[in-house]
This record gives structure tokens, C-alpha cells and sequence, in this order.
């Protein structure tokens, strides 16, 4: 994202239709999808590694499960203690669970950066926060992406 930002123009000189750039998310901000002249479907992944792996596992593993024939698999978790994100952006916190009681808990593990791939270790997903909420309170569902599915 930025001056230095070819991708878009790189790929519109392929043929490829922008369907939209930048969603308000953290991290990920810049991610991009367009449509190819075949139909093709093109992501254009962040830059910074704690992005790119949120969105791909986000965005891209379910839309090639879906091509496969596989269904949606939704899973929530409920969070373990309060976290606030005072930003109108959707917040994708990593996570560790655990089970409680047959539910998913889900204890907030915040990389510091989307630069800090480091700090996903150890993590076994994200949480997403929706942006319509700047505090969210312990026992609150919320979805959870697991890095495997």
C-alpha cells in the first residue's frame, strides 16, 4: 500500500478488474481482489506476514474449500477476557484455545505489530472483532478462524 505499490496497476495491465482494494480490517488492511478476463478469481496479499497469513487463511482457504465442493465450516469461541480495539476496523486478534465445557475459549494473544510473525507462535487462530464495537467483554461469541481447517 503506498507509492511503492505496484500490484494494482501490475494487474490491471493483465486484464484483471478490481472487485475491491482496501478493507477496513486490522491486519490487512490493503489486501485487494479482483477478477480476471477468464474469471479468475486474484488476491493481492498485504505485505507484512501477520497479514498476509490472516488474510489468506480468511479469505483465500475458504474460497478454495468452496471451489473444491466443500462447504462453509463456521466456528465460534468465546472470549476468555475483555479486549478492547478503539479503531472503526474490523480487529482479527490471534488466539489460543482451549475447551470449556464443550465451548472454545478463546484467550487473546495481540502480536504487538502485523510485522511480528514471531508472535504467532504458539497461537492456534484468530478471533474476528467487528468494527461496529470497540470493547468486547469476557464470555462475549465471537467467530473464530483456526490456522487449520
Amino acid at each position: 500500500m503506498g507509492r511503492t505499490d505496484y500490484i494494482p496497476e501490475a494487474l490491471a495491465a493483465c486484464g484483471v478488474t478490481v472487485v475491491f482494494h482496501r478493507v477496513l480490517q486490522r491486519p490487512g488492511l490493503p489486501f485487494w481482489f479482483g477478477i480476471g478476463a477468464t474469471g479468475q478469481r486474484v488476491f493481492a496479499m498485504p505485505g507484512n506476514p501477520v497479514s498476509t497469513l490472516i488474510c489468506f487463511r480468511r479469505y483465500v482457504l475458504p474460497q478454495l474449500a468452496r471451489c473444491s465442493g466443500a462447504g462453509p465450516r463456521p466456528a465460534w469461541a468465546v472470549l476468555a477476557e475483555p479486549f478492547a480495539f478503539a479503531k472503526s476496523l474490523t480487529c482479527f486478534l490471534p488466539v489460543v484455545v482451549d475447551s470449556d465445557e464443550g465451548r472454545l475459549r478463546a484467550e487473546p494473544r495481540p502480536t504487538g505489530g502485523s510485522g511480528n510473525f514471531a508472535a504467532l507462535a504458539g497461537t492456534d487462530g484468530f478471533v474476528e472483532l467487528a468494527a461496529e464495537h470497540d470493547a468486547f467483554a469476557a464470555g462475549e461469541v465471537v467467530p473464530y478462524h483456526a490456522w487449520s481447517i
